[in-house]
């Protein structure tokens, strides 16, 4: 997948979560399962459009910092860097579109769910995108 595409698609998936999880959280009174930003969001839910330039820049140094581990780790392999960070980007893409955005349309149908759904879709979205990359990495060596 090209960067650009990559991007647009996580533009297009934070922007879905966030306007998804304001109107749950503000209209239907659900509740955050990011534990990590619950507190504050659902005190004030506008704080998720600010989420959302947010998440662009922490998925931006997210890329970086695991681009130079993985050239560091398969340094003797002689891989692409840009090549490296789409693959990067492709799997983050992968991870979103079923850990978060995948719980976001689940919570769309059943208004309600429990922590664990959040928990298991996360780690089924990290399993299927560590595949994708070490899959797509030995096939370009």
């Amino acid at each position: 997948m090209s960067k650009k595409v990559a991007w647009l698609l996580l533009t297009l998936l934070f922007t879905f979560d966030n306007v998804w999880s304001y109107i749950a959280v503000s209209r239907y009174h659900l509740h955050e399962l990011n534990l990590i930003i619950a507190w504050v969001v659902e005190e004030y839910p506008l704080l998720y459009f600010l989420c959302i330039p947010a998440e662009m820049v922490m998925v931006y140094l997210i890329v970086l910092i695991l681009k130079k581990v993985i050239l560091m780790v398969l340094k003797n392999q002689n891989l692409n860097p840009k090549l490296v960070e789409r693959v990067i980007l492709t799997a983050i893409v992968i991870y979103w579109s079923i850990g978060n955005s995948g719980v976001n349309l689940l919570s769309i149908l059943f208004h309600h769910l429990p922590f664990g759904v959040w928990l298991v879709l996360s780690s089924i979205g990290i399993i299927v995108s560590v595949i994708y990359v070490f899959l797509t990495l030995s096939v370009i060596q």
